[in-house]
């Protein structure tokens, strides 16, 4: 658990919030330029796996052990939050985790195209988000639930496979969903019949 309070907060130094853990390398934090070495020490294979399991449940690594993926949130000491995806593979355990913000950094939808904005205010229809891994889909979707949670007074449910950002509540009624890599339960699905914008 030290290593990872150790390792949020060198991030937090380099103003970045997502670590990649990877065998036989050096824990790499994402930058505007790609990932790039948080520290200049290579972790072997035991030293990732202990850091990986010291924020897992037993029945989480129990998981993670039959199913070879997990994913999902925790808190860790000092008010610190976390998303984490992790998997096993032939060389042992990698997998990257995010320090999840309690608000959004200030406006991010300022940079949308209006004809963007103007379809997104319609609250009509269906709007897919097509790109690349890593090309801002979700950072967009995030954007398009801070601007119409400041402009409509109505329900938004947002379904994540792991929760990068908390929306408070300012006029809309904001609910997210963490549902990782697994199905979306029924009873998740029933819990959205009334929502009014579900992104």
């Amino acid at each position: 658990m030290e290593r990872i309070i150790d390792l949020v907060k060198l991030s937090e130094k380099k103003n970045s919030s997502e670590v990649l853990l990877v065998p036989y390398a050096e824990p790499r934090v994402r930058t505007l330029s790609g990932w790039a070495p948080l520290i200049d020490e290579k972790w072997d294979s035991e030293k990732v796996q202990q850091t990986i399991c010291s924020i897992l449940t037993e029945k989480q690594k129990e998981t993670l052990q039959t199913e070879g993926v997990i994913s999902g949130s925790v808190s860790v000491p000092h008010g610190v939050n976390l998303s984490f995806h992790f998997y096993k593979h032939k060389l042992g355990y990698s997998g990257s985790f995010r320090q999840i913000l309690c608000e959004i950094e200030g406006d991010r939808f300022y940079h949308l195209a209006p004809v963007i904005v103007d379809q997104v205010l319609k609250l009509k229809g269906l709007n897919l988000i097509l790109g690349p891994s890593r090309s801002g889909k979700s950072a967009f979707c995030s954007s398009v639930v801070e601007l119409l949670n400041k402009k409509f007074n109505v329900y938004i449910a947002s379904l994540e496979s792991s929760i990068g950002a908390i929306h408070p509540s300012l006029k809309a009624i904001v609910t997210q969903f963490e549902v990782g890599y697994d199905r979306v339960r029924e009873s998740v699905w029933k819990s959205l019949e009334h929502t009014d914008v579900i992104i």
